[in-house]
């Protein structure tokens, strides 16, 4: 699920073009639950893209009956989701206890990045991510930037956005303390908050501190 930087950006910026808008956007994928099991949602099934903590509904039988299948936020550990029409790229969303349904925008062994749409996902034909916002001028702050290293649980970063500023970079280089170089790299950083963000990649605490 790791993709290049220049990817990420990318993509980035292609998250605002449909965020004004709640769709029921549907999707191939397959489904990790944690009992170890995995389900396979393809041929004319589909998974309706989840949003807030809301069961995961797969369609049966989507473009005739479409049949519906429930699966209770609590019994899923993971799920890969990709258009019909493009499957190489692939999306992967987690059902989070500190905010439900939340798409990972990249993740390395030590550390794991996701995005919370306020209004859920949905996945365009070239692959693209679409975040869904609610409407109105004071609605932006539900999308976020959310963190998780070493499996401890994700915490805020910030609302996504082109600008970047002092108090952002502050803040994730407090969240990355315990490896210096990498806050270092982050309080360094001249760019715009994606490629700030995306600066986690370097997040490696085991290295920064080798007796441990």
């Amino acid at each position: 699920m790791t993709m290049k930087p220049a990817h990420l950006y990318l993509l980035f910026l292609l998250l605002f073009t449909a965020t004004n808008a709640r769709a029921s956007s549907t999707a191939e994928g397959i489904v990790y639950l944690n009992d170890g099991t995995t389900l396979e949602i393809t041929g004319h099934d589909r998974i309706l893209l989840p949003r807030g903590r809301e069961k995961l509904h797969i369609l049966r039988d989507a473009f005739r009956r479409k049949t519906r299948e429930n699966i209770a936020f609590e019994r899923i550990d993971s799920v890969v989701c990709w258009h019909a029409q493009d499957p190489e790229h692939r999306r992967k969303f987690l059902p989070t206890t500190e905010r439900g349904w939340m798409w990972v925008y990249f993740e390395t062994p030590a550390i794991r990045v996701g995005i919370h749409a306020g209004k859920g996902y949905g996945i365009a034909s070239n692959g693209g991510i679409r975040l869904f916002r609610r409407k109105g001028m004071f609605r932006r702050k539900d999308v976020d930037f959310y963190a998780d290293k070493q499996a401890a649980g994700f915490v805020r970063l910030g609302p996504i956005g082109r600008r970047t500023t002092g108090h952002f970079r502050k803040r994730l280089a407090r969240y990355v303390a315990d490896d210096p170089a990498t806050a270092r790299l982050i309080l360094q950083s001249n760019t715009d908050r994606s490629k700030t963000v995306q600066l986690l990649h370097h997040y490696a605490p085991e290295q920064a501190n080798p007796s441990n």
